[in-house]
């Protein structure tokens, strides 16, 4: 049995729109991060930003995990192996921040 009618779409939404394009992990990463930074919230430990001149770089808590290659990490947040814990040394510090050596 034929339906003798087609029901009309609720909506004319047109073609189905493309797919948003697939992007890489550190692709996403790095616009998460980027996105964090302009919000005033350090990516890392997800902290408000402290201002000023500070950076991570020059923080008593930035520490240097060595192996293959140097990955720097935050001391006060927690640390896996992965590139997720990683901070650059030219961020803006965050709250946590303490000058190094005192």
């Amino acid at each position: 049995m034929t339906a003798q009618w087609e029901e009309p779409p609720l909506f004319d939404a047109g073609p189905p729109a493309e797919p948003p394009p697939k992007v890489g992990e550190d692709a996403a990463r790095t616009v998460r991060r980027r996105s964090l930074l302009a919000a005033g919230i350090h990516p890392t430990s997800r902290r408000k930003l402290l201002g000023g001149d500070a950076v991570c770089g020059t923080c008593a808590h930035c520490v240097a995990n060595r192996q293959t290659r140097t990955y720097w990490k935050c001391a006060k947040v927690f640390m896996t192996g992965g590139p997720a814990t990683d901070v650059r040394l030219s961020w803006p510090a965050c709250v946590l921040w303490e000058k190094e050596g005192g």
